[in-house]
């Protein structure tokens, strides 16, 4: 611990100091954490896999996983073939965009564009239905843009972002072969659509709002909407034959694009799709357009690591052959101890919880059983999945083709069978993140909790620690997995993962005046002079947070040597350096609380952290007893 500042003032800074001296950001760093070194260690160890697979390539036939692998990656490491080809390898796409003479036409060739992976105006995907999720429902996402409206605030650093995106546009265009001047008008007029789009669209705090996003229309009510097109007739070019109900997320943005949808707005509409063009494929397309990226990635983040484009190449391998890496990573790196020992520990903070429930005063017994059969029939995934996705077996990659051929040959055959897919039932097995993913998930469609292999290792949990300590780490992770069940989010699905109010009315009254005061809580914690925490915004994970720590404590009991561990524990795990740029980034475009917050913010909810640590009404960290907000 720090001696300069006290535990109890800022547990935080006082518990992280050394880690945190030992890690300032290079030039190049917008970050550091326990987290991203972690992910950054995990993608430079498969980074070194495909260096082994290159140098044994000839032993690998046709066909194989791992010679697709090494195929793909000596052509996105052949930036000389890249840079030489400019745009050239769009050029089919770009001349069905600029032969559409009318609207209908013009539809018509963005349904041709979504079959192979290319949004625009239009963005149809196939998603569980929300009431019912054992289905897959048809979904309008609306139309692409690149920054949510809270960018488009007044203020300083907002207009540095702004300046910077219209700035990538321009280079898109520019990348293309339009003259400075041309470029220059074009990037207007897009970015003054993208930002129309992005003013219609929910803010984040509302983005899993339910209500506010799930729109079902019928087919006539969907032609309604687009009155200014035959979208039945686009849907079927896309492959979608036959459908009963399409949710649209955001209406207000349907209506929008159907009133662009005439002649006169044919010229932006198709400057529109040409961007979204460039930016999907810019990874895929020179050096200069990576640069061009890069560039608007500093002025939102403050710093983007330098890579040399052979470290690229590899990623962009890793992120398209995904499930394929996850397969190599476990292989070679995942203890399978490690994963008996952590769904072991799921169970006892699953049966925490549950105990927890019964002793809550504010619940009547009904919602209580309901939210007990919640718990029970909770599924754990834990290291890697029982049965490997194998989306790309039967999908070739041609050297002799280009990069951008190759990936649009991907995503058209996996968007080949969107109709099979829409009539299909949802397979609740499936995993919603690959093993050498560092994070963890709960997902409130399948009222299931995922833990990949690659966090179930230091700094979050650690073979040879005693259990506190890996209660601290691994074990509120878990329990904040388990809480999001019960957040103001997914307290809204019930235990087959529908959207479906099963609380009692003075439940559900009492449950949404806690979280008022959850919000009310962390909107008073200033982060930075004058810069606030988003309460709001960040209520579902701070209800985790709470609900994990609460749960964690239950376990080691009276145990006063347990609780220290758990708490200094639990601090470490949330170390983080970061830019200025970064932080401000994070406050605009993430749910979860800053992490020094996640900390301070919850360690002094709990009656044991002031009996510890000696915390009294004169310290930093002390919160009065009738402000220490609890829900679970």
């Amino acid at each position: 611990a720090d001696s300069a500042v006290r535990l109890q003032d800022d547990f935080y800074q006082a518990v992280n100091t050394p880690v945190l001296s030992a890690h300032p950001l290079g030039e190049n760093q917008s970050q550091w954490s326990g987290f991203y070194e972690l992910q950054t260690n995990i993608v430079k160890d498969l980074n070194s896999l495909i260096d082994d697979l290159v140098a044994e390539k000839d032993k690998y036939a046709q066909g194989t996983k791992e010679q697709k692998i090494i195929d793909f990656y000596l052509m996105a490491r052949d930036m000389d073939t890249r840079d030489k080809a400019g745009v050239e390898p769009l050029r089919p796409y770009l001349e069905k965009i600029d032969q559409a003479q009318t609207v209908a036409e013009y539809v018509d060739v963005l349904a041709q564009l979504q079959r192979y992976g290319f949004g625009s105006i239009f963005r149809f995907t196939v998603s569980q239905d929300m009431l019912d999720s054992n289905k897959y429902v048809l979904t309008d996402s609306g139309p692409m843009y690149v920054m949510q409206k809270d960018y488009y605030a007044p203020g300083e650093a907002n207009e540095a972002v702004q300046q910077a995106l219209l700035n990538l546009i321009r280079q898109m265009f520019l990348l293309a072969g339009e003259s400075e001047e041309e470029a220059a008008k074009t990037a207007q007029q897009v970015y003054d659509l993208q930002k129309e789009f992005a003013m219609n669209s929910p803010g984040l705090e509302d983005q899993l709002n339910v209500d506010l996003v799930y729109n079902p229309h019928t087919k006539a009510e969907l032609q309604s909407l687009y009155s200014n097109c035959d979208i039945e007739g686009m849907l079927k070019t896309i492959g979608i034959t036959n459908f009963d109900k399409c949710i649209v997320q955001v209406v207000e943005n349907a209506k929008k694009v159907n009133s662009y949808l005439t002649q006169e707005n044919l010229d932006l509409l198709k400057k529109y799709t040409k961007y979204c063009l460039y930016l999907s494929c810019s990874g895929y397309l020179t050096s200069a357009h990576y640069k061009a990226l890069n560039d608007f990635n500093i002025a939102l983040l403050g710093a983007v690591e330098d890579k040399s484009m052979d470290t690229v190449a590899k990623e962009l391998t890793q992120s398209l052959f995904v499930w394929e890496f996850g397969k190599l990573y476990t292989d070679k790196y995942f203890s399978e101890e490690s994963k008996k020992e952590v769904e072991d520990m799921t169970k006892q903070l699953i049966q925490t919880f549950r105990n927890r429930l019964q002793n809550i005063t504010w619940l009547s017994d009904a919602t209580k059983q309901k939210a007990a059969t919640k718990l029970d029939t909770m599924k754990v995934k834990i290291g890697y999945p029982d049965t490997w996705p194998a989306y790309l077996d039967e999908i070739p990659i041609d050297p002799s083709k280009s990069i951008i051929e190759n990936v649009t040959h991907i995503e058209e055959a996996l968007n080949a069978d969107v109709q099979k897919r829409l009539d299909s039932g949802v397979d609740k097995t499936r995993w919603v993140a690959s093993p050498q993913t560092v994070n963890a998930f709960y997902n409130p469609q399948a009222n299931d909790i995922t833990f990949p292999a690659a966090i179930l290792q230091a700094p979050f949990y650690d073979k040879d620690a005693d259990y506190a300590q890996n209660l601290g780490g691994i074990g509120t992770v878990i329990g904040h997995e388990i809480t999001h069940a019960f957040d103001t989010n997914g307290a809204g699905y019930d235990e087959n993962g529908n959207y479906n109010n099963w609380w009692t009315q003075e439940d559900l009254a009492q449950f949404t005046a806690r979280a008022q005061k959850v919000k009310d809580y962390y909107s008073s914690i200033e982060v930075t002079n004058g810069v606030f925490q988003n309460g709001d915004m960040t209520v579902t994970e701070n209800i985790a947070d709470m609900g994990a720590m609460a749960c964690v404590l239950d376990i080691v009991g009276d145990d006063k040597e347990a609780q220290r561990k758990v708490f200094e524990s639990n601090a470490n795990i949330w170390a983080s350096n970061q830019t200025d740029q970064y932080r401000d980034y994070l406050l605009m475009a993430d749910m979860h609380s800053q992490n020094k917050v996640r900390v301070n913010a919850v360690l002094p909810l709990f009656e044991q952290f002031y009996d510890i640590f000696e915390v009294t009404k004169t310290d930093a960290m002390y919160v009065a007893p009738e402000d220490r907000v609890k829900i679970w």
